[in-house]
């Protein structure tokens, strides 16, 4: 009889019955796949990390492309990432390949070049979809590629593949919440979902929205008849033990994690580990070579290969961070490779790279406050961050602010000297955060500084963060609480017969007597400051003192002896010939000026604190906004409309970017032709 004709291959794995979402992705890849070109065949390759959905993304789409191929559809699982299974040699994948095609296992090339050659002349001119699913890299896949013809490639592997020229690429994501919460509903009954809606997402945010964690939570639901979804989530909750609840069957989110990891080198695999030890997410480059001990450059270098693994993203330029479930993974690691010592020492570093930042920008933003670089530890193991502008300064602080009590708190709770770090990270970051109105966030390392200066039993810190803490929460408007601690601290520096601390005390009570209008004893405490001030010689100060008596003034309605006080307070400042803080005094004596009746004699004040603002790289700050509000003022006072309005549109710009007005606000500004003063700006002048 004669030979039959060879049945088409139509290799591909049963469709995934519960494929959710990815809409956008599967429109994308069959626009690409759909469109097949005579010159040669279209290669897409899907990346991303363990267990995000690759496999099943690529199945279903060759699924609905299917029909587009008629030549037939192989599939090949190279096993590059799979538990327990080695990858899958490319001779032995060339062989499975040209069987599929209709080669003869005796007629299989031994030689993968040979074996490679025969593949392509069996699909040139064929409408074959190839669906390589899990490969290891370029290197094993290279020759299972058709070399010309009207053909596809879809590929599938933990590494994005980039060195595969003229494949088009695809990094693959966690599912979005709604596509998550869909998947569960799911596979356990939307019913069932609907009745513990809260759980479920608890369950679904618990599994970091990773495709094969919500599917293997469910399976661990649907096995166990008595367990409600809110016991489920219960169980996931804890941290430490959510990898382990993880598990059904021989899935296993711990296994698909370690084929990743255990194809590291050593330095790869410890900075991975490492990073799981941090309890901030978010990670810049310092803080990583820091906790490694090693140079940035290398330190970023590691990271990429990372990224280019999937095991971190790199969600910002030179920030970077791992979904929660792979930073638990880390973490168990670190704790079975890397003893306690060690552990200790890596966390140590990044305390002391955060300590030594902190200390640079406070005496960057305020050379005077050179003396809380003294809070603290002293030798330090690895130097901060580089930071030469305010631009920089500012970056940094914006950058770092979410992490700043994540790391005290770390530090109280895992080293034994982490209390003394915490006290001396909070005294250094707590101008260069004042300066930035980011009262709350002070307030809340504050909190934790004075729970730290109460284990380490020192009266220096305990005066500093009880001075702190008052200040802030003067800035807050809680007054009697700020005036109660700014008093212990006062009578702590009067025990330990520190002059500068009493004098700084005193300044502090005065400005929170003056927020009650209770002129007259605020200006009584400046003056006790202010003769403590000259008893030290301390001009610097003196000056500062000076200008916030003359803001006292001015709210107390002495106006002249307001002008005398801001004028002095600027004498001494120019004698110092220091430019921080010039813009200020300028801008709080130009007000006095407003306010007595001389606007005209404010305007060239204002312009000139504006100019000392640039001078001192202070410019895009909550200070240069202050100063624009002031000279529409001025403008206001004079007549002169629409001068006044650029004034204040320039201030209401610089309060919304800097997150002190929301949008409403500034609208307003802009629009009104006489808006009311942003409360900031009238609390502060």
């Amino acid at each position: 009889p004669p030979d039959q004709a060879r049945p088409v291959a139509a290799e591909l794995p049963m469709d995934v019955a519960t494929f959710t979402g990815r809409r956008r992705e599967v429109e994308h890849l069959c626009g690409l796949l759909g469109a097949a070109r005579q010159e040669g065949p279209v290669v897409v390759s899907i990346s991303g990390g363990g267990g995000v959905g690759k496999s099943a993304l690529a199945i279903h789409v060759a699924h609905r492309l299917a029909a587009r191929y008629p030549d037939g559809q192989l599939y090949l699982n190279l096993h590059g990432s799979t538990p327990n299974t080695r990858p899958v040699e490319t001779s032995a994948a060339l062989a499975r390949l040209l069987r599929s095609l209709g080669t003869d296992d005796e007629a299989v090339p031994a030689e993968v070049e040979e074996a490679a050659g025969q593949l392509r002349s069996l699909t040139a001119g064929k409408r074959l979809l190839i669906v390589l699913d899990n490969a290891l890299d370029a290197a094993q896949i290279r020759h299972l590629l058709p070399g010309h013809g009207a053909g596809a490639v879809l590929l599938t592997s933990r590494k994005v593949l980039t060195e595969l020229d003229g494949a088009t690429h695809l990094r693959l994501e966690l599912l979005p919440e709604e596509d998550s919460l869909a998947l569960f509903a799911r596979l356990v009954g939307r019913d069932r979902v609907r009745a513990e809606t809260a759980a479920a997402e608890a369950v679904v945010r618990q599994c970091d929205h990773l495709p094969l964690a919500v599917c293997i939570a469910a399976a661990r639901l649907n096995a166990r008849a008595t367990w409600s979804v809110r016991a489920l989530a219960d169980r996931l909750a804890t941290d430490r033990h959510r990898l382990a609840e993880l598990h059904v069957g021989d899935r296993a989110l711990r296994a698909s994690f370690a084929v990743g990891y255990d194809e590291l080198d050593a330095g790869h695999a410890r900075l991975f580990r490492l990073l799981g030890l941090l309890a901030n997410a978010d990670v810049g480059v310092g803080v990583a070579a820091a906790l490694a001990g090693i140079p940035e450059r290398q330190a970023e270098d590691v990271l990429d290969y990372l990224v280019d693994l999937h095991m971190v993203e790199n969600h910002a330029p030179r920030r970077y961070r791992m979904h929660d479930l792979l930073r638990q993974f880390a973490y168990e690691r670190a704790h079975e490779e890397d003893d306690a010592d060690r552990r200790a020492a890596a966390l140590r570093n990044v305390l002391h790279w955060y300590l030594a930042t902190a200390r640079a920008v406070c005496v960057r933003v305020n050379p005077d406050a050179a003396w809380r670089t003294g809070i603290g530890p002293q030798d330090l193991a690895v130097p901060g961050a580089r930071l030469d502008s305010h631009q920089q300064i500012q970056a940094w602080i914006k950058a770092e602010t979410a992490n700043f009590p994540v790391v005290l708190r770390q530090a109280i709770g895992e080293l034994d000297d982490g209390p003394s770090l915490a006290v001396g990270l909070a005294a250094a970051l707590y101008l260069p955060l004042g300066y930035e109105r980011l009262w709350k966030d002070q307030y809340t390392l504050q909190e934790l500084a004075a729970d730290a200066a109460g284990r380490t039993g020192d009266p220096l810190q305990f005066a500093v963060v009880q001075g702190d803490l008052g200040d802030v929460q003067s800035q807050l408007g809680q007054l009697s609480d700020a005036i109660a601690r700014l008093r212990d601290s006062l009578d702590a520096y009067r025990r330990l017969r520190h002059p500068r601390g009493e004098s700084s005390q005193l300044d502090r009570l005065a400005g929170a007597y003056g927020l009650l209008g209770r002129y007259d004893e605020s200006i009584d405490c400046y003056r006790q400051a202010l003769a403590l001030d000259r008893k030290q010689g301390d001009r610097f100060n003196e000056g500062i003192t000076l200008s916030n008596l003359g803001l006292t003034y001015q709210k107390a309605g002495r106006f002249a002896e307001a002008v005398h006080a801001h004028t002095e307070s600027i004498a001494i400042h120019r004698e110092t010939d220091s430019p921080f803080g010039l813009g200020c005094l300028l801008g709080n004596l130009a007000e006095a000026r407003r306010l007595a009746g001389r606007p005209d004699l404010a305007v060239p004040l204002f312009r000139e604190a504006l100019r000392a603002d640039d001078d001192a790289g202070r410019s895009g700050t909550y200070d240069e906004a202050e100063h624009w509000w002031g000279l529409g003022r001025c403008h206001d006072d004079l007549g002169e409309s629409g001068p006044a309005q650029e004034c204040r549109r320039a201030a209401g710009a610089l309060l919304h970017r800097l997150g002190l007005i929301g949008a409403q606000e500034r609208q307003l500004i802009e629009a009104e032709a006489h808006p009311p003063t942003p409360e900031i700006i009238r609390r502060n002048t």
